[in-house]
């Protein structure tokens, strides 16, 4: 989810039978969606319920409505933890979306997940480490796979980084 969807999370917005997030509001037709959640995200969110059914699930403190941004905690704890500063807020849908599409192959479940209704959008949260290259150019073939055909692959410099890196 994009920051501000999990801000704007509701506790109506949780299908607690089928076990999913509702994302009611965004900017395209995709960004409409339900998302599937992990039991450590039910485990903590029945936790901080209290059986509440209805309201912010993440209420402001300091004005009536729902947190807006979390930039400023995140950069403190970012420092506290002494990580690096090129972990950003976005970083773990980053990781998830190329962890999803290596796992699967699927773009469009990807996209779908993401909200995206453009694959170009969802190609920039892909980020193959270079041991994922590796593993691809080391496969070899099991006798039974057919041979591969062509591969037309379209160089778009704009991405290049000139370092050999991906």
């Amino acid at each position: 989810m994009r920051p501000g969807e999990v801000f704007q999370m509701r506790w109506e917005d949780i299908d607690w039978e089928r076990n999913v997030i509702f994302i009611p509001r965004g900017n395209t037709r995709l960004a409409l969606r339900y998302l599937p959640m992990s039991e450590r995200i039910i485990a903590s969110l029945e936790r901080s319920r209290e059986g509440k059914m209805e309201g912010w699930v993440f209420p402001s403190d300091s004005k009536p409505g729902h947190l807006t941004t979390v930039a400023t905690a995140f950069e403190t704890a970012r420092a506290k933890a002494k990580l690096s500063s090129e972990i950003r807020l976005y970083s773990a849908r980053h990781t998830f979306a190329t962890k999803v599409l290596a796992a699967t192959g699927n773009l469009p479940l990807v996209m779908r997940t993401l909200g995206h209704s453009n694959a170009q959008t969802a190609m920039i949260y892909q980020h193959p480490s270079m041991e994922d290259v590796r593993q691809v150019v080391n496969a070899r073939p099991s006798p039974a796979s057919p041979k591969p055909g062509p591969v037309l692959v379209r160089h778009n410099s704009r991405h290049s980084t000139g370092n050999g890196a991906i």
